[in-house]
């Protein structure tokens, strides 16, 4: 792609336009859901009946969900690792997106713990009423980038994506990844950030000095535990924990083929210098300065 041009990029190519199995706008142009949900589920979401101790983890995809969500559900249920291994992550924390496990909340006890890739505008009207507890991660958009892509070639239900990283990163730069832009994900929850029930984390700091960040969500929800157990779900959410844990890593998933590539595949920050040419890089910076100059956002890149 050398000397090309974000306009450049936005011209058509084998994959530019590509679209997920039932793909559909979500939230208007450039928001799309997709193999795992109905236009309806988007709007059940939207209002279905919240408890004031809910808690949630939001994020973009690939930007730290299942680290965030496996060391949520270890504190609030005392560093169990027995309990952590009894069932996967998707029914302990479940997708909220993802209509087939919605009922999977129906069954979990207080206080409920769930997950979610929705903007902002589209979350649960009643988590914000209510002050429901909310943990907002987020992570460099390169290495995020990165990360969908290899989600996207070993997704089954996303259909494997057939093409390069170059053809990925053209969706990226047409608005076409499956939740959308990430820029207007990530501020979408930033612009929240004067409403004391949200805790944001950044991933970049979960992985390089993951017992600080533990204590972050411990305060944040009032809850007190031992140095011993601090310093269990610190080893349990190790990068090596999380990828030999069939409970977090999708061994059996039907929607998931880990011959391609396994769920959690690195977990380093700067992978992206393996993938990004000089002009994307220049491409995706030049965005990065003009959606988040200003707004006091910044990421940690390697």
């Amino acid at each position: 792609m050398d000397g090309q041009t974000a306009a450049d990029q936005r011209q058509k190519s084998p994959t530019a336009h590509w679209r997920c199995p039932g793909q559909f706008d979500a939230n208007g142009p450039g928001f799309y859901c997709g193999y795992f949900t109905t236009p309806e589920h988007v709007i059940k979401v939207r209002n279905m009946d919240i408890f004031e101790d809910d808690c949630f983890v939001v994020s973009y995809p690939r930007t730290g969900t299942t680290l965030t969500r496996e060391t949520l559900f270890l504190i609030c249920n005392d560093g169990d690792q027995e309990l952590a291994r009894q069932k996967d992550i998707e029914e302990r924390v479940p997708h909220l997106d993802r209509e087939e496990y919605i009922n999977n909340v129906k069954c979990l006890s207080r206080p409920r713990l769930m997950q979610s890739h929705f903007l902002f505008e589209m979350f649960p009207i009643q988590a914000i009423e209510k002050n429901a507890k909310i943990i907002c991660v987020m992570r460099n958009p390169k290495d995020a980038l990165v990360s969908l892509y290899h989600f996207y070639k070993s997704s089954i239900s996303i259909g494997n994506y057939p093409g390069s990283w170059d053809d990925f990163f053209r969706l990226f730069v047409n608005n076409r990844l499956i939740y959308g832009d990430f820029y207007d994900h990530v501020l979408s929850w930033w612009n929240q950030r004067y409403r004391d029930n949200i805790l944001y984390l950044k991933y970049e700091d979960m992985v390089t000095d993951p017992k600080s960040n533990i204590l972050k969500i411990c305060a944040f929800l009032g809850k007190s535990l031992s140095d011993d157990k601090i310093d269990s779900i610190t080893e349990q959410t190790s990068f090596k924990s999380m990828r030999d844990n069939p409970m977090t890593n999708h061994y059996q998933s039907q929607y998931q083929d880990n011959k391609i590539f396994p769920f959690i595949r690195e977990g380093k920050i700067g992978g992206w210098k393996k993938f990004f040419t000089v002009e994307q890089c220049e491409i995706i910076e030049k965005i990065h300065a003009d959606r988040l100059g200003g707004t006091g956002l910044s990421f940690q890149f390697e």
